[in-house]
């Protein structure tokens, strides 16, 4: 997992696909987790969650990315709750 990421070529295709969900990274925090299938030619995933006292604003949280070229990491994602703690 990248908490940072400097290259400009990160979100091609950003929310490509989308799912959201709550405690996945935090209890009780939404986080809204976007595919990215083309960035940096393999794909990456992004969780985002909400910034501050507004809901509007979302912030990279974490970023998985794809190991293989042209991979496509990130084409299609669910989210759910394996271990039905909440």
């Amino acid at each position: 997992l990248k908490q940072s990421v400097t290259c400009q070529h990160l979100f091609l295709f950003p929310g490509f696909s989308l799912d959201s969900g709550r405690s996945l990274t935090k209890k009780g925090q939404l986080t809204v987790v976007a595919g990215a299938p083309r960035a940096n030619h393999s794909g990456a995933v992004v969780l985002l969650k909400t910034g501050g006292d507004t809901s509007t604003i979302l912030l990279k949280e974490y970023i998985l990315e794809g190991e293989g070229l042209a991979s496509s990491f990130g084409y299609d994602l669910a989210v759910l709750d394996l271990n039905k703690d909440g």
